[in-house]
């Protein structure tokens, strides 16, 4: 068994072909998924053939047998990488995909969901869970494919929007707030109607993301202070060390 690296792939598979239509081994190309940054590595089990259909015959059931290490090592990755409820990324997996990203900048918005334990007293908790899956559905429709969307803890959330500036984050952020205001989310047979606050960083480098999210924290509690459902930009002046303000 040996690896190579995935810019390799191309040519060690052409070189697989020839080898095999020459009789000379058996090749099989799989990949794995190595962990915990979510990076591939292409493998290739090579075998020596004899004569016989027995040893072909091992050849291909060990061929298999690597491609079912393969599919089951890409649904692990899937499990952990995925909230369970809303199949946004993971905290750990929001914050492994953008280490992935050495020359990136971008803004963070937090989003939480206003007053939602007065959701779970009142409708229950799998009401609870449907409204936290329904704002995340809602997320995701209003990102790019670039942008990483993860649940961040209980009813918040954590957005990455990937290259943009202030004012477009603000857009969005902004999209995202009256599109969740004018939803009717229908769980446990009731209609239910939510609101978000979302705090919105500066753009800073993908290697200052802890401090873009303290910042879109520090700002989603403005907003809260401010009344919630609304949408607040981080000042320009606001110092590093900031905290977050309390809400009212």
């Amino acid at each position: 068994m040996m690896r190579i690296a995935i810019n390799d792939r191309s040519d060690v598979t052409r070189l697989s072909l020839l080898l095999t239509v020459a009789a000379l081994v058996f090749v099989t190309v799989v990949s794995l998924t190595i962990y915990p940054r979510s990076l591939w590595l292409w493998q290739i089990a090579v075998s020596w053939p004899l004569t016989t259909l027995i040893t072909f015959t091992t050849t291909r059931m060990i061929s298999l047998q690597l491609l079912e290490i393969g599919r089951l090592n890409a649904e692990l990755h899937r499990l952990v990488s995925r909230d369970r409820l809303t199949n946004v990324a993971t905290r750990d997996a929001f914050f492994n995909r953008l280490a992935e990203r050495q020359h990136s900048a971008g803004i963070a918005l937090m989003v939480d969901i206003d007053f939602f334990k007065k959701v779970n007293d009142s409708h229950g908790h799998l009401a609870g869970d449907a409204v936290i899956a329904h704002v995340a559905t809602m997320l995701g429709q209003e990102v790019r494919v670039r942008d990483i969307v993860c649940r961040f803890g209980g009813e918040e959330f954590l957005v990455y929007l990937d290259g943009v500036d202030e004012p477009t984050a603000e857009l969005v952020a902004e999209r995202v707030r009256a599109r969740v205001a004018r939803s009717e989310i229908t769980a446990e047979g009731r209609s239910i109607w939510v609101t978000v606050s979302i705090g919105v960083s500066r753009k800073l480098p993908v290697s200052d993301i802890q401090q873009a999210v303290r910042q879109a924290d520090a700002a989603l509690y403005r907003a809260k202070a401010a009344g919630r459902d609304c949408v607040i930009l981080t000042p320009a002046e606001i110092s590093t060390l900031d905290i977050r303000p309390k809400a009212s």
